[in-house]
């Protein structure tokens, strides 16, 4: 999946438990791995975002890369389960090796990379100059002002559908 730095990516995971593994499947957790971790750690368990904990106080807090994203779990009519989850805003660190995967009861999915996407920044420079008429008794001025308006090409929501 391509993205930019600054968009706005949802992965999905899917659960069909109209089958007799999606039955399984169904009852179990679903873990989201993701390349703000290490590979072997899963950076969502449910809509839960994994924490560091301190081995000498105890003291734990979310991965800070995880603090950006939000999850919801929907239930479908079909029965079929979505976790969704949804990065703010992509950065250098959601590009990482392994990509990310789903894993539930002994299935896991293939893994599925974000890569990046150059977007041309348009830049657009206005310049006016105005001279005010000057009489015999005063001191010519000049102003001049300059607007700057920088556009960039939308940060369009990408969603990653991983069954």
């Amino acid at each position: 999946e391509r993205v930019a730095y600054g968009d706005t990516a949802t992965i999905r995971c899917h659960v069909n438990p109209n089958s007799q593994e999606g039955a399984v499947m169904a009852k179990m957790t679903m873990r989201l791995f993701c390349p703000v971790t290490k590979e072997s750690t899963f950076c969502f368990e449910n809509c839960k975002p994994q924490e560091d904990c301190d081995p000498y106080t105890g003291a734990c807090h979310v991965i800070p890369a995880l603090q950006g994203v939000s999850c919801r779990t929907i239930k479908q009519a079909s029965g079929e389960i979505i976790h969704e989850y949804t990065v703010m805003h992509v950065s250098p660190a959601w590009l990482g090796e392994g990509g990310f995967k789903c894993a539930s009861a002994a299935e896991v999915t293939k893994p599925v990379k974000f890569t990046l996407e150059e977007r041309k920044k348009e830049i657009k420079t206005t310049e006016k100059t105005t001279t005010p008429k000057t009489t015999s008794s005063s001191t010519k001025s000049t102003t001049t002002t300059t607007t700057t308006t920088t556009t960039t090409a939308k940060p369009t929501p990408k969603a990653v559908i991983i069954s």
